[in-house]
């Protein structure tokens, strides 16, 4: 459907759309038995236009259940702005220590970037919520406990998070305490 929308407003050339942060969530990966993750990342990854001229690093870290694939953890560099995308290593979004020790060098490099060192954000995408930033209590995990941890240290830092099925219209959709936090819902609802 994505598609289709982009093909009405920039044409069928996807050269000329805007670059687009795509996130992984359990939706855009998720069978009954969580065992198609090979065409799942696969489409994702086509659709998501990862492997565009912005991308720096990508995680090496394999999917949790069988290490068939490398699940879309990356970050990019557009105009001077970092996105630190992290989909995590299964649809519940798993944050090992592996994959932990890998952000944590990322955001090293994203911190000398020089928009960042001028106060710049650092903006990252998790799709599930991190604790106490989520409406009507749905969604948080420990999981997400992982993120919170890794992003402690940087004020700058502007976290775009997902998958609790309300709008993110409720005060508690927004937390600032040691970073901001903004629960977008989920975009079909």
């Amino acid at each position: 459907h994505y598609q289709s929308i982009f093909e009405s407003v920039y044409g069928t050339d996807p050269s000329k759309y805007p670059e687009i942060i795509w996130n992984m969530g359990n939706h855009e990966w998720w069978d009954i038995n969580e065992h198609d993750t090979v065409c799942a990342v696969s489409l994702f990854n086509q659709y998501a236009n990862i492997d565009s001229p912005y991308l720096v690093a990508r995680s090496s870290v394999k999917y949790s259940l069988d290490s068939s694939v490398t699940i879309p953890t990356y970050y990019k560099v557009v105009k001077g702005i970092p996105f630190l995308v992290i989909s995590g290593e299964n649809s519940a979004g798993l944050v090992s220590t592996t994959l932990q020790n890998e952000i944590q060098g990322w955001l090293e490099d994203i911190s000398n970037l020089d928009s960042v060192k001028a106060g710049g954000p650092i903006y990252v995408c998790y799709h599930c919520p991190l604790s106490s930033t989520f409406t009507f209590g749905e969604g948080s995990t420990s999981k997400a406990d992982a993120v919170t941890n890794l992003l402690k240290n940087y004020p700058q830092a502007v976290v775009f998070t997902g998958d609790t099925h309300y709008p993110g219209v409720n005060e508690r959709a927004i937390n600032q305490v040691d970073f901001t936090t903004i629960n977008i819902g989920s975009s079909s609802y």
